[in-house]
């Protein structure tokens, strides 16, 4: 899919550009080559976001379309890459998955803190992108939204979010002293939980359950 539906377009996309662009550090293929690995560069597992956010500035998710981005509204059809979702939540989810990466990253390093901090930074982002860096008013509109219609889940599950929190607070924040060490079943518990909450939300907003 990444060669067949999003490089040939974003190459195209990228070719017709003719104004430079003053405003990024790097120009549209740049970034392409950047973010996708292509032509010799290193594919990065943590440019999730980045790479989300490139094939919406050229149109290629249908969120773009929804929200009149002119890349998107100049093509004929969007191509089907993944589910879209409302409220930006597909961005919220690109976020939070590019702070596991980091996780998964510090957990094959052996820095066990990390991963619980860069875990605690998955659920905090995704509570500020929905609620503009208000972290209690993201997390109850995130899973009022995902569990849309049931009132008995969402204190539910902000309970075990809240704990993530307070484990990850307590052992993962660099500046803490004394250090409190941390395991790699710790670690890994963490991660875990972490992953297994973002794919339950991911499945309830896009309808996969309810």
């Amino acid at each position: 899919m990444i060669e067949r539906d999003i490089l040939a377009e974003l190459t195209r996309w990228a070719d017709a550009s003719e104004q430079p662009e003053t405003a990024r550090a790097l120009g549209r293929k740049d970034r392409v080559r950047f973010y996708f690995g292509t032509e010799g560069a290193h594919w990065d597992e943590e440019r999730v976001l980045d790479r989300y956010e490139l094939l919406y500035e050229a149109g290629l998710v249908e969120e773009a379309r929804r929200d009149g981005r002119p890349a998107a509204l100049a093509r004929k059809s969007i191509p089907g890459l993944g589910v879209s979702m409302r409220f930006d939540h597909r961005r919220i989810l690109a976020t939070a998955i590019a702070r596991l990466r980091e996780a998964e990253g510090r957990l094959r390093a052996g820095d066990y803190r990390g991963v619980i901090a860069k875990c605690r930074d998955a659920l905090e982002s995704a509570a500020k992108y929905e609620a503009a860096g208000d972290v209690s008013k993201g997390f109850d509109l995130l899973f009022t939204r995902a569990f849309k219609g049931d009132a008995t889940k969402p204190p539910l599950v902000e309970k075990i979010v809240l704990a993530l929190r307070d484990h990850a607070n307590a052992l993962g924040r660099h500046e803490q002293y004394p250090v409190l060490p941390a395991s790699r079943s710790e670690a890994e518990f963490c991660y875990a939980t972490t992953v297994a909450l973002f794919s339950m939300l991911s499945r309830r907003l896009v309808g996969e359950e309810t």
